[in-house]
This record gives C-alpha cells, sequence and structure tokens, in this order.
C-alpha cells in the first residue's frame, strides 16, 4: 500500500516501477514525488530485515522523506538531496535499533534542464545508458542509519531523449 497508485507525467520522462518481494511484507520501497513546477523526485530504498518489522521502518522513512519534500522542510538549492539524505540518516540513527540501517537511491528530474541529481547512501546503484555508453550513478555515502551525522555527496548527470535509466528490473527512459 506504500507504493505509487499512479506514475506521474512530466516533460518527456516515462516512467515505470514495479516491486516483488521476497515475502508478503518486505521492506522494499520506490516513489514517485513531484515538487515545485517540472521537478520529480525518483526514490529507491529497501530496509535491512524482512518482514513487518522492515515494513513499517519502510513506512517511517517514506513519511520522512515526503515531509522533507511535499512541505520543504529542506529548502530546495544546492545540495538539497545531501540535506535531505542527511536528515533521513539522523532520523533512522535516533529511531531504530542499531543492527536496523537502509539503503536508499534518490534522484530529482529537473525537467526545465533536462539533468538528473542524484545521491546513493549505501543502496546498489543505478546505471544510466547514453547510447552504448553505460555509467554507475554511485555518488552519495554509507547506508542511513548507522553512524550519526554523515555527510552525503550529490551530483548532477545530463539526461538526453533516448537515455535509460535503469535499476535492476526497473527503469526509465527519456
Amino acid at each position: 500500500q506504500f507504493f505509487p497508485k499512479s506514475i506521474p507525467r512530466v516533460g518527456r520522462l516515462a516512467l515505470a516501477g514495479t516491486c516483488v518481494p521476497a515475502r508478503t511484507v518486505s521492506g522494499d520501497g520506490y516513489d514517485f514525488l513531484m515538487h515545485g513546477d517540472g521537478f520529480l523526485d525518483i526514490v529507491v530504498s529497501d530496509i535491512s530485515g524482512k518482514g513487518m518489522s522492515a515494513a513499517l521502518l519502510t513506512a517511517s522513512l517514506q513519511s520522512a522523506l515526503r515531509l522533507q519534500v511535499t512541505i520543504g522542510v529542506v529548502d530546495p538549492g544546492r545540495d538539497r538531496l545531501s540535506r535531505i539524505v542527511g536528515q533521513l540518516n539522523q532520523h533512522l540513527y535516533l529511531s531504530t535499533a542499531p543492527e536496523k540501517f537502509a539503503t536508499l537511491f534518490i534522484g530529482s528530474y529537473d525537467s526545465h534542464s533536462s539533468t538528473l541529481t542524484y545521491c546513493c547512501a549505501g543502496h546498489n546503484p543505478p546505471y544510466l545508458l547514453k547510447g552504448s555508453e553505460l555509467t554507475q550513478l554511485s555518488a552519495g555515502g554509507v547506508p542511513l542509519g548507522l553512524f550519526p551525522d554523515m555527510a552525503y555527496l550529490e551530483t548532477t548527470v545530463p539526461i538526453e531523449a533516448g537515455d535509460l535509466f535503469s535499476r535492476g528490473m526497473s527503469s526509465s527512459t527519456c
């Protein structure tokens, strides 16, 4: 029930998403969050462990993330994703058992400049296929919730018509 009910349209970006959990409930998650005029955040996450406890932690992470994005807890601008991910790290560090952690990829697509700014917090990095060039989108840092006050890096890549952004069995095409 935590997955998007509809796929947003922004610019020329074509999106798709699905999740096939290892069990009936899991800590896997993805989300599409529209904000501002022509901006879309694409999120993929996974919680350590399986079952109901992982699903509940996914709900907590999704709620904290949506609060920051939709209400604007983190001001837009430079290092926005780094700051969001840093605050999510603090949230999980302070509210979970030491053995619990999350991995997360968040990318913010700007339809005006056709760029994707992203931050990867210990998640298996997705790939960007531009023609015959394959790039791993790995800038970021360690998984969330392991250490307090972690700094996360973000970077921006141009997105052009025909580029393919893929994470495992899911992908988005421009």
